[in-house]
Formats: C-alpha cells, sequence, structure tokens
C-alpha cells in the first residue's frame, strides 16, 4: 500500500526521498482512516486501551505487567481484551508478547489517537 501510494505521488522521472514516502504514509493513513475509525467505534473500552497501549509501548512489553495494564481494570479485563482482539485479527501473538497485525493501524493508533483510548 505505502509503494502504491508513493508511485502515485512521485513524478515521471522524479525520485521518491524521505519526504516523499512521508507524504505517502500520510496519504495512506488518510485514505484508511473511515475504516480504521470504524473498527475502533466497533471496540470496548478495554479493548481501545489495550491496542493504545500495544501502540505506543515498545515491542515485546508483556501486557499482563502491571504497569501495562494499570489503565485496565485487571488481568483479567486484559486477557478478555486479548482474546477478543485476536478473534478479530487485530493483534497477533509473537513469542510470549502481542503486537497490531496491521502495521498501518498501529500508526494511526499512534497519530489519531495518542494514548487517549476513549
Amino acid at each position: 500500500h505505502l509503494c502504491h501510494a508513493v508511485w502515485e505521488l512521485c513524478e515521471r522521472g522524479g525520485a521518491a526521498d524521505v519526504e516523499l514516502v512521508e507524504e505517502a504514509l500520510d496519504l495512506l493513513l488518510a485514505r484508511e482512516r473511515h475504516a480504521y475509525s470504524a473498527q475502533w467505534e466497533a471496540l470496548t473500552l478495554n479493548q481501545r486501551r489495550l491496542l493504545a497501549g500495544l501502540a505506543l509501548e515498545p515491542s515485546g512489553q508483556s501486557i499482563l505487567s502491571a504497569s501495562f495494564y494499570a489503565g485496565l481494570s485487571s488481568a483479567s479485563s486484559v486477557q478478555r481484551a486479548v482474546e477478543a482482539l485476536l478473534a478479530r485479527d487485530l493483534i497477533d501473538r509473537e513469542g510470549g508478547s502481542y503486537l497490531i497485525a496491521d502495521r498501518f493501524l498501529r500508526l494511526w493508533i499512534r497519530r489519531e489517537r495518542g494514548s487517549a483510548p476513549a
């Protein structure tokens, strides 16, 4: 998707530079904003908080650590949110940690939602 957006923005005979790739990423996220917003709105508050945490935290952090689930009510709430997000294919399990399956969704959450899960 990103390469297609770069190709679309690059002038004939032109070269793709870092600025063009950033512009293409902005274009891609703008195009997906409606779909990502719809996905986001369909989630429970705990699922949103979990996704926001995964988007904002360094990869590999345990979601069952006390510092991670401080915004959630309990470890069992985290587990229920994990199961629901796995069922929706929004997150994947990698070793002992979880990550957002769609890298662009992760970037969208970081840009659009920041740390606010609601």
